[in-house]
């Protein structure tokens, strides 16, 4: 069982990367840095002897850590390609959220320039094709072949998402799967 669920991340991972050269799509240093500052925050790592205790404990070292907030960036940002957001959409998200934009020990929200980008990246998350989704997109296009007859059920699994399955995309946090697995 460990050696099919190895396997088909393996997959997985090559279809995102794939997918992601396809389109033209990378994963910047900044988004990187991003990535690894909201697992940080996430986590309540506020040291880089946190952050090595943190790897240790999960058995992942920085460059493997690397490789899955990368894959995790390129999921979401292939997800989210060719979503737009209108600013009809971005005002009334502020309008209808605006109590959550009420800074700690204020009783105003912050102004709409200030939160825009939060704003539509939430929207986009919204809007994004699930995770599932995307793989099977991926798998499709990319006619993944399994030789060893005892892995051929991964084939049907990537390509054929089950409807409970389905999940939204990764949003930095580092995991052992493409569709919300666990963390490392």
């Amino acid at each position: 069982m460990a050696g099919q669920q190895t396997l088909q991340q393996m997959i997985t991972d090559q279809l995102i990367k794939d997918g992601a050269k396809a389109a033209n799509i990378t994963a910047t240093k900044q988004d990187l840095a991003t990535a690894l500052q909201n697992l940080e925050s996430q986590y309540g790592i506020t040291s880089s002897s946190q952050l090595n205790q943190f790897l240790q404990s999960n058995g992942v070292t920085k460059a493997q850590l690397n490789d899955i907030l990368t894959v995790n960036i390129l999921e979401q940002k292939l997800a989210e390609q060719g979503i737009t957001v209108t600013n009809t959409e971005i005002q009334n998200y502020y309008n209808q959220n605006k109590s959550s934009f009420i800074p700690q020990g204020s009783k105003t929200p912050e102004p709409l320039s200030a939160v825009k980008t939060q704003i539509v990246d939430q929207i986009k998350q919204s809007k994004a094709i699930p995770s599932a989704q995307l793989i099977a997109n991926l798998a499709k296009k990319d006619k993944v072949t399994i030789y060893d007859t005892k892995y051929a059920s991964i084939k049907t699994q990537l390509e054929n998402p089950a409807p409970a399955s389905l999940g939204t995309p990764s949003t930095g946090a580092p995991s052992s799967t493409t569709t919300n697995g666990t963390a490392p």
